[in-house]
């Protein structure tokens, strides 16, 4: 049986100084797995027209993605052919958010324990479309028995989308997706699982789950790099996924339209600072060749110096009196230990552990 403990501290880049327990939100990498990500960089520079043109391209349906996809399904009782790879689930929630046509009236379903940035996503995509988010209450303790009729519940008839977390990221609730998902599907809603957190920690059987779509991260409990998740759809034809990025391939199958690699790193930053008609100036102007890069990044240089000189601005009064900043700082430590301690209490008492 395998031992647990500080002893395997080493297998990490770990401060040994420090104690490392949120790995769910930034999951630290094993230098060994490290040590591999290397060897592929290094593969990739020594080739790397070859690389991105026959290794990687999405033009060879068995490149060396689709061979990775094939291995992750194998630990999540599924074929490849139905995994798409992506930087976060938070970008595959997304993609299926903007793959999903709504209109006024139309609702999105959530849980209130939903992951902060899945939530800010289904705002937006509400906003665009006049549809409606509906929070399922889940109060603490839940009794399993009562969250699938809870939720279900809560779907109406206008309800076109559920948002259900597998492992509930603040409080680490496992869910009952599998009958989640079953009474859902069963008043027509379509639904999504976010299972950020499962991928390690849980025996995984997407097509059991018979969700929709599915997510989750690799480089948390799976202990992958930085930026490996998946998005698996079980019926790939059912709603056209695309990347939220377009580019090459574009147009390709899914998952075959997730492959291309030599994404352009600047076009995420135009995601950021750039508005609509600067974005879409960027799209066309790239894919006709009408414009350089050197124009692509002179907008997002131009963009990014505004918003620095508007915090130059402002951070003026603080580089002139130090004395300010440290008041700050002292009445913000304060504020956040009796907040802290407050949530603390709250946590106890609802689990049961409001002792002394």
């Amino acid at each position: 049986m395998s031992k647990f403990g500080r002893h395997l501290r080493p297998l990490w880049h770990l401060d040994a100084d420090g104690i490392f327990l949120n790995h769910g939100s930034f999951g630290a990498c094993p230098i060994e797995v490290l040590a591999a990500q290397s060897r592929w960089r290094e593969t990739m520079e020594r080739q790397p027209d070859r690389f991105f043109r026959h290794a990687v391209s999405p033009l060879n349906p068995t490149n060396m993605l689709r061979q990775a996809a094939d291995r992750l399904a194998g630990f999540m009782g599924t074929a490849g052919s139905r995994v798409a790879f992506v930087p976060n689930p938070t970008e595959a929630v997304n993609t299926v958010l903007s793959a999903l046509t709504l209109k006024s009236g139309d609702e999105i379903l959530v849980l209130d324990c939903v992951y902060n940035a899945v939530r800010l996503g289904v705002e937006e995509k509400c906003r665009r479309s006049g549809a409606r988010m509906v929070t399922v209450s889940l109060p603490l303790p839940l009794q399993a028995n009562d969250v699938v009729g809870r939720i279900a519940d809560a779907a109406g008839p206008n309800t076109r989308l559920a948002i259900v977390d597998h492992i509930a990221s603040a409080t680490a609730i496992v869910f009952p997706v599998a009958e989640i998902v079953k009474a859902l599907q069963a008043r027509g809603v379509k639904v999504l699982i976010d299972g950020a957190h499962a991928l390690g920690q849980l025996d995984l059987d997407l097509e059991a789950i018979g969700a929709d779509w599915y997510t989750a991260t690799a480089h948390k409990w799976f202990y992958s790099p930085k930026g490996s998740a998946f998005l698996w759809a079980r019926n790939p034809d059912d709603v056209r996924l695309r990347p939220l990025s377009v580019s090459h391939y574009y147009d390709d199958p899914f998952p075959l339209c997730f492959d291309y690699a030599d994404k352009c790193p600047v076009w995420e930053l135009h995601r950021i600072y750039s508005d609509a008609p600067t974005q879409a100036w960027v799209q066309e102007g790239c894919r006709t060749a009408g414009i350089g890069c050197l124009d692509c990044k002179k907008k997002l240089t131009d963009r990014v110096v505004a918003e620095i000189s508007i915090i130059r601005q402002r951070a003026g009064q603080y580089e002139e009196d130090p004395a300010l900043v440290r008041k700050i700082v002292a009445e913000g430590c304060e504020k956040a230990r009796v907040l802290a301690r407050q949530t603390l209490e709250e946590v106890h008492e609802a689990i049961g552990m409001n002792y002394r």
